[in-house]
């Protein structure tokens, strides 16, 4: 099963539909680029880290399993300012921000390091463009 096939089976896809979710997914991407002002993804894993949530974050790094969060898990490690700032620009509640963030960083992030490994900056933001361009 192909990238395309696993995102489009997965929270992607479903998220992909388009209107406000499209922009959600769009968010989450830029995210992790470094929009924001979290870091980008070093940063962002850092604040999951930071939040008690190390082995989440690992896992979404490395090849296995990823672990699930949830709403709860994303307010607190990225704080209610930043919900409400993804919130306000996807065009959606806060609730619905933290929980689709919940359902996309995970599975955002393992398509990024698909080796394990987080990509140094040149390397992650031709991941993100990959993905960008297969999501439309």
């Amino acid at each position: 099963m192909g990238l395309l096939d696993d995102l489009a089976g997965g929270a992607l896809g479903k998220l992909m539909g388009g209107g406000n979710s499209g922009k959600l997914v769009q968010v989450a991407m830029s995210m992790l680029g470094g929009a924001g002002g979290l870091g980008g993804l070093s940063g962002l894993l850092s604040k999951f880290q930071g939040a008690g949530l190390t082995d989440q974050a690992d896992s979404w790094v490395s090849k296995g399993d990823n672990q699930e969060i949830t709403a709860d898990n994303v307010t607190q490690a990225l704080g209610h300012e930043e919900v409400a700032r993804v919130a306000e620009e996807a065009g959606v509640s806060q609730e619905e921000a933290a929980g689709g963030l919940a359902q996309l960083l995970p599975q955002l992030i393992d398509k990024v390091t698909p080796d394990g490994d987080v990509p140094d900056e040149g390397g992650l933001m031709d991941k993100l463009g990959s993905l960008g361009k297969l999501l439309g």
